[in-house]
């Protein structure tokens, strides 16, 4: 654009949480035309802080006397049309400040350390069967105004149809965008990808992530050179190059809504605004479809790609144990004598077994055997749970007690354990099969990346025998033998 006038005027977000009941927008002064979606610094009543461009616009005559100018720009162009509306819809919606709702579209900038380069291994062709290719071409070539829906209860293989739609889109150069509600499911996601792509088309983003690891897949997907991204729902913001399609999985879990921090936005409603913005085809899909994904299929809201599968009741298969009748036989161990048998003869056979738990911990909470209250956090007030190591540990906050407390209310030193989480299972399992190969899954286990990373190639070479977990292993559990699943009631 040429520069014709000496002064722009801009109009800033900046990224502050401001009242909802004023507009989010500042016009600072430019002696240069400044792309909008740029990242500015501005001087913003006592202090300099950093702002989003929306729109830029030549400003005759001269500057007014209350008309600030912009410090200097951070990074020209940092947003996408398409990123700053969606950011506007996703505000709107979840009544939270733009301010706010930016920092999801901007990462820390961070230089990438320099990796060992990965072998690269040719990529397999991808055959699709008749069927696969019609249900392909029903939702990549139809150009049908309503998101689809397809029930992956019926496939032995679901990843397939995900890949078979990837490809078609990388022939039309469009990116494909895969949500999974949980990080877990990326790593098997990707190691299925990886079969039929090249490594440097696929982007895997979730939280766990370095920020230099981050911020590199953040620019190879605004190049285009990522053509396949699996992102947790974290990639709905992404800076998308060409957009073709968007894939959410499972999407009846609740994990798709985000509790803890605002926007409290819910994954399928952005997903659904990201593909009216960007022109996009939206896939929805699950083994257990939802009450409101039913609804909206009824209603004609969401296109079915072939009818819903019936399956037959799973009584026959499912054996439900009452703990508290175990007591009567003085077994007070969190395994029922029915589970114990299954999981001996389950790894005496070479097969794989798969344990849920609700809760981490050794146990649920503790009771002061003195007053009766609660051993709750000091800085949450979440109840505690004791450790191996004598320490009391809140899952919430990460708060640890000294050795060995006494009670804040009575002073009483002695506690009652009550439920049982992770910890007491693993603890339990390990001593009825003291040469099992186990793993325990949860928040404390999963530090990194290369823990999770590590775990799901362990299972996929059959190097574990009991995986032990919260509700994430649920979701794609990396045992090629997987025979049985226990889920044990932590209260």
């Amino acid at each position: 654009m040429k520069n014709t006038a000496s002064l722009y005027r801009l109009e800033v977000a900046p990224l502050l949480i401001l009242p909802l009941t004023r507009s989010p927008f500042f016009s600072y002064a430019s002696t240069t035309s400044v792309h909008t979606g740029s990242l500015v610094s501005i001087s913003f009543g006592s202090q300099t802080v950093e702002g989003v461009v929306f729109d830029c616009q030549v400003l005759p005559g001269k500057k007014p006397l209350w008309m600030k100018s912009i410090s200097h720009i951070i990074e020209p162009s940092a947003l996408t049309p398409a990123q700053r509306e969606l950011a506007i819809r996703v505000s709107t919606e979840y009544f939270t400040p733009l301010g706010r709702t930016l920092k999801h579209f901007l990462p820390k900038k961070v230089q990438e350390r320099a990796r060992a380069e990965a072998t690269l291994s040719k990529p397999k062709l991808l055959r699709a069967t008749k069927h696969e290719q019609q249900l392909v071409k029903l939702f990549s070539g139809s150009k049908l105004s309503v998101p689809c829906f397809l029930d992956t209860s019926a496939f032995a293989e679901p990843k397939r149809i995900l890949a078979l739609i990837a490809k078609a889109m990388a022939t039309e150069k469009k990116q494909t965008l895969i949500i999974v509600p949980e990080i877990i499911l990326t790593f098997g996601l990707a190691h299925f990808f990886q079969s039929y792509f090249a490594a440097e088309r696929i982007a895997v983003l979730h939280s766990k992530l370095s920020d230099g690891a981050f911020s590199a897949l953040w620019e190879r997907i605004r190049s285009g050179e990522a053509s396949v991204i699996i992102a947790t729902r974290q990639g709905l913001f992404a800076p998308f190059h060409a957009l073709g399609a968007i894939i959410t999985t499972e999407e009846q879990d609740e994990s798709y809504k985000q509790w803890d921090m605002s926007p409290r936005y819910h994954g399928k409603k952005v997903a659904q605004f990201l593909s009216e913005l960007t022109g996009s085809r939206l896939l929805l899909t699950s083994g257990t479809p939802s009450v409101s994904t039913l609804h909206a299929i009824h209603e004609k809201k969401l296109l079915p790609l072939e009818p819903l599968a019936d399956h037959e009741p799973l009584i026959p298969r499912l054996s439900i144990v009452n703990l508290k009748l175990e007591r009567y036989r003085r077994n007070f161990s969190p395994l029922s004598e029915e589970l114990a048998l299954a999981l001996r003869d389950a790894v005496d056979r070479g097969e794989q077994a798969l344990l849920y738990i609700n809760r981490q911990g050794m146990n649920a909470f503790s009771v002061c055997e003195k007053c009766k209250e609660v051993f709750r956090c000091k800085e949450c007030n979440h109840p505690l749970t004791s450790t191996k190591e004598g320490h009391f540990r809140c899952v919430s906050c990460s708060y640890t007690t000294a050795l060995f407390p006494n009670c804040p209310t009575c002073g009483h030193l002695t506690f009652r354990h009550i439920g049982f989480g992770t910890e007491r299972i693993e603890k339990e399992v390990r001593k009825l099969l003291p040469k099992a190969r186990i793993v325990r899954l949860d928040s404390t286990t999963l530090k990194t990346p290369k823990i999770l990373q590590n775990t799901f190639s362990a299972g996929q070479k059959n190097e574990i025998d009991i995986l032990i977990g919260t509700q994430m292993i649920l979701k794609d559990p990396p045992l090629p033998k997987l025979s049985l699943i226990a889920m044990i009631d932590a209260d």
